[in-house]
């Protein structure tokens, strides 16, 4: 889930609390888990919904830094069930269909061994130039880790995520390196060639 507002003269009144659990039993059809940008304002209502925060995220737009964070909320009953066959057919469904996040394992599924491409490249190629970060949501619950690549998504400027989504930054660096895509380490983050390693359909 991207976010949630709430118009200022109805807040205090349930309204978001409601939306929010209409948003969980859907989400809980087809994931074991919801997460969620927060604005500062809206962590304390995410923490009394019982999330816990997954990371600080920053980025920069029009060269301006924005921050925020990212909550995160399992579904324990729901988790039991949601099995491989589950997400192989939530897969299959996505790739019958024209959703946004189906386009992007397809995409992702294309980058060759040894080679990486940016969240924006991914996004030019799903018809959105604009969803570099919903791509990133995208990998972020990527259902099948295994077949779907992810770790083969690097930032613009060929730095791994600092908090990849299946282990960390460490994670993703030892998969590139099998790979035989070197990441050098900077100011406390991996980097990438990606003139050397940037993959061109």
């Amino acid at each position: 889930m991207h976010r949630l507002f709430v118009s200022p003269d109805v807040q205090g009144e349930g309204v978001g609390a409601a939306l929010l659990r209409f948003a969980e039993r859907e989400i809980q059809k087809t994931s074991p888990f919801v997460q969620v940008d927060s604005s500062i304002p809206a962590e304390k209502f995410y923490e009394r919904m019982g999330y816990t925060l997954k990371e600080e995220c920053t980025d920069e737009v029009c060269g301006e830094p924005i921050y925020w964070k990212v909550y995160i909320k399992n579904f324990p009953q729901s988790a039991a069930i949601f099995d491989a066959d589950s997400r192989a057919g939530m897969m299959k469904r996505g790739a019958e269909g024209d959703n946004f996040f189906s386009r992007v394992y397809a995409a992702v599924q294309r980058i060759p061994c040894g080679k990486v491409a940016s969240y924006g490249q991914i996004a030019r190629l799903c018809g959105s130039p604009r969803s570099s970060r919903a791509v990133g949501y995208a990998l972020h619950v990527n259902p099948l880790p295994g077949v779907v690549p992810c770790h083969r998504v690097v930032n613009r400027e060929g730095r791994l995520a600092p908090a990849f989504a299946f282990g960390g930054a460490e994670v993703q660096k030892e998969l590139l390196e099998r790979e035989g895509v070197e990441a050098v380490q900077k100011d406390g983050l991996y980097y990438v060639d990606m003139e050397k390693y940037r993959w061109n359909p």
